[in-house]
This record gives structure tokens, C-alpha cells and sequence, in this order.
């Protein structure tokens, strides 16, 4: 994988943009569940999903080596966006929740996590992979190296997405988010 390659996987397949700037305003539509207890479920759904994820690429058949493949699954994930705005946001302006159900908000957000640990594990195999990375091909010397920088720009990735949460979290609350 070429670097601008990686950059460009790494922009995609991090939610940082997504949870937990939009996914702690979403709020439980039983009232009967306390927000403290819904919020950790919520953490816990999430990490759960990306542990799963993450242990799905212990399947060899499931393991896929295509880069387009790959970024493609990345790109998809930026409709978890949209669907966590239909959930019971907590917004500015109060708005009927399209999506009116706990259980599917927790599925959509195990679902978040799934494919976060999924597509970020198959960039990692990837990149420092001599059969399937066809930029290595008889270059064992820079396997080293291909695996750094798959690091490097795994950290890129969350650091790009942890700064575009501030700006979401702007838009959604309609506030400064360093303020509140």
C-alpha cells in the first residue's frame, strides 16, 4: 500500500465523527431505562461489535485482500452517519425520531463497531502482507516499513476523527462544542 493509499483508508474507517460525538446525544425512548445505564450499554455495545469484528479476521475465508474491496466497506460505513440521525438525537430543535426503538438504535451501534473492527484489522493485515500487497512484491526489506506506516496512519485516521467531532457535535447540539 502506498502511503496516500493508507491515508486514504485511514480517513475512512475510523467513526470518531460518529461515536461518540453524535451517538451520546441519542437518548432512550423507554423511559423506564436510565440514561446512565443506556449510555454504558452504549459503550459496551460498541465495544463489543468491535471486538467481534476484530476476531472475524481470525477467519481466513473471511479475510478480504482486495484494497478496493476494502475501501469500499470503508466508505460504506459513512451510512452509520444518517442512520444514527434518525435515532432519538437529542437536538436543538426538538424532531420525532425516525428510528423509535432502543433495541435497533444498540444493533445499529454493535453494527458500527463490527465493521470498525473489521475494516481496520483487514488494513492492517494488508499492508505488511507480501502475497497480497502487490507494492511489496519481492521486497521483504520494506515490510518493516509498510507495517509502520499502516500504524502511522491508523493514528492519523483517529486524530482526523476525533478533530471532525468537534465539528459535528457543533452542528448537531448547534453549540460550541469546547463550551458544553
Amino acid at each position: 500500500m502506498l502511503f496516500s493509499d493508507c491515508l486514504r483508508h485511514s480517513a475512512y474507517q475510523h467513526p470518531q465523527a460518529v461515536y461518540p460525538p453524535i451517538t451520546v446525544t441519542i437518548k432512550p425512548t423507554n423511559p423506564n431505562i436510565h440514561p446512565l445505564l443506556f449510555s454504558a450499554v452504549h459503550f459496551l455495545m460498541f465495544s463489543s461489535g468491535d471486538f467481534l469484528g476484530r476476531h472475524l479476521c481470525s477467519f481466513p475465508r473471511l479475510i478480504i485482500w482486495s484494497a478496493q474491496r476494502i475501501l469500499a466497506l470503508a466508505l460504506l460505513r459513512t451510512l452509520f452517519i444518517p442512520a444514527f440521525l434518525l435515532c432519538n438525537v437529542e437536538h436543538a430543535f426538538p424532531v420525532a425520531p425516525f428510528i423509535n426503538s432502543d433495541f435497533v438504535y444498540m444493533l445499529l451501534l454493535c453494527a458500527l463497531g463490527v465493521s470498525n473492527g473489521y475494516v481496520s484489522t483487514l488494513c492492517m493485515l494488508g499492508a505488511p502482507s507480501l502475497e497480497h500487497n502487490k507494492r511489496l512484491r519481492d521486497r521483504q526489506e520494506d515490510v518493516d516499513v509498510a507495517g509502520t506506516v499502516a500504524a502511522f496512519c491508523l493514528i492519523v485516521g483517529l486524530a482526523v476523527g476525533s478533530f471532525a467531532s468537534f465539528g459535528v457535535r457543533a452542528v448537531i447540539c448547534e453549540c460550541n462544542p469546547f463550551a458544553s
